[in-house]
């Protein structure tokens, strides 16, 4: 009988894979059933090597040795993942095992993780990959109809792997070479020194920062306002602000524009992870951690993303839950407009959404039962409902503004720039200002959601 393996990046991933496709009998170190073996890799199972493993003499620190160059990377297996290691290896070379299916997580990391370990063990027979960003169940059997040749993802194998070599060669080098000039353990890596610099030259600006106080002398005239240049002397403010009482003033000319106001980008992961810390003080570690445990409870999809996109294969999926939601906002019985989905295959793509946040895959009757659930507190199912704005937020009509361009010219004050801002009203005109305030609401409510989440033991949802 010929039998698949498939390997997935952590164990929790491994057991919703397992109980999607059949694998319903615990191994040691893995599952089986309907053809399967499940296994897992805990991470990072192999790794590339110290500068230790390459030459006795580099296990010390000396200028001379510098740079450190391998001809031939060494790889090395930590001791406390060598035994999940034996388990895949002897999985691998199982003679009724045919192929094997790549179930790491759907981004460049996972992809190495799976071909370290392939590679370690000299596994020779053919794989595929499961490429999927959601954990719902019907995810999972949608992967598995679709699962694409190994062969496809080979660059994107080739770039972590450029991304690993980089790092060890700079972290190695670097911080050797730093640490021997100065005579203290500095580390240096290819983006945390990057970003160090940039957070020393932010707080040198900050530190170094003068505030300047200045004047701006107005005219307001109805709903219209002109403003002059700013003033540093305030003498000179009030000297303009006397000569222009009691005089007049004459409108140039009036240059009125229409504006729509398209909804702002949804969370990427660091955006996310920037307005967690900003707001909760969750480090970036935190919220990649937790928005990690939310995917593997599918609650969302991948997070270790930066798309900010659904694809066109997902609009049918994103068109059933969005409608499922819409009746949960409070505001939805009052606007009359309909929900705005584009055409399969048009436009799609420049609808931002971010394929992490999004969610899409999550059944809404899942939500509704929360949402009505008693057991959680106002704050969660107001995290929850704000987590449905968002999404549904981004298919209401975009708002629909003027802008009134006015310069007002005078003897006593040259040409000032005047202006106005008047959203239409009218049916549309509500619909469009509850969808920007929505938008407008992002990236506050959505890191609600999170932080409401977060405290899952305290409502026992899991």
């Amino acid at each position: 009988m010929s039998i698949q393996l498939v390997i997935a990046e952590k164990p929790s991933v491994a057991r919703s894979i397992a109980g999607v496709i059949g694998a319903d009998q615990k191994r040691d170190g893995y599952m089986e059933g309907n053809g399967y073996l499940v296994s897992w890799c805990i991470g990072h199972l192999v790794s590339l090597a110290d500068a230790g493993a390459y030459d006795e003499r580099f296990k010390k620190w000396r200028y001379d040795d510098l740079p450190i160059l391998p001809q031939e990377w060494q790889y090395i297996i930590p001791a406390e993942k060598k035994g999940q290691f034996a388990v895949l290896r002897s999985l691998m070379e199982r003679p009724d095992v045919t192929g094997l299916v790549c179930a790491t997580d759907a981004g460049r990391e996972g992809e190495l993780i799976f071909r370290f370990v392939y590679q370690m063990a000299g596994c020779k027979k053919p794989f595929k990959r499961l490429w999927i960003s959601s954990m719902e169940d019907a995810a999972i059997r949608e992967g598995f109809a679709h699962l694409k040749p190994g062969a496809d993802y080979d660059n994107l194998y080739q770039s972590a792997l450029c991304r690993a070599q980089a790092d060890w060669l700079v972290g190695i080098n670097a911080t050797r070479l730093f640490s021997i000039l100065y005579h203290k353990t500095l580390t240096v890596g290819r983006v945390q020194t990057p970003t160090l610099n940039m957070l020393v030259d932010r707080e040198a600006k900050i530190s170094n920062f003068k505030k300047e106080k200045y004047h701006v002398v107005h005219i307001a005239a109805g709903g219209m306002e002109a403003a002059s240049d700013r003033f540093l002397n305030p003498d000179d403010a009030d000297a303009t602000k006397t000569a222009c009482a009691g005089a007049q003033a004459v409108c140039v000319s009036v240059k009125r524009e229409k504006k729509t106001e398209q909804p702002p980008r949804l969370y990427d992961l660091t955006s996310l992870q920037r307005e967690a810390n900003r707001l909760f003080g969750f480090t970036a570690k935190q919220t990649l951690d937790y928005a990690q445990q939310l995917y593997e409870k599918k609650l969302l999809t991948y997070p270790r993303t930066d798309s900010q996109y659904l694809t066109d294969d997902m609009l049918p999926t994103a068109e059933s839950l969005v409608s499922g939601l819409w009746p949960l906002l409070s505001f939805a019985a009052i606007l009359v407009f309909k929900l705005v989905f584009p055409e399969s295959g048009v436009g799609w793509l420049n609808i931002w959404i971010c394929g992490f946040l999004a969610a899409f895959a999550q059944l809404a009757d899942i939500f509704m039962s929360w949402l009505g659930a008693k057991k959680f507190g106002a704050t969660w199912r107001g995290g929850l409902g704000a987590f449905i704005g968002v999404f549904v937020g981004i298919f209401l009509p975009p708002p629909i503004f003027w802008i009134f361009v006015a310069p007002l010219a005078g003897a006593f004050l040259g040409e000032w720039l005047g202006g106005a801002n008047i959203r239409e009203s009218g049916k549309a005109g509500l619909g469009a200002f509850v969808g920007a305030l929505v938008a407008s609401m992002i990236k506050f409510l959505i890191v609600v959601y999170m932080a409401a989440a977060f405290t899952v033991e305290v409502f026992n949802l899991f």
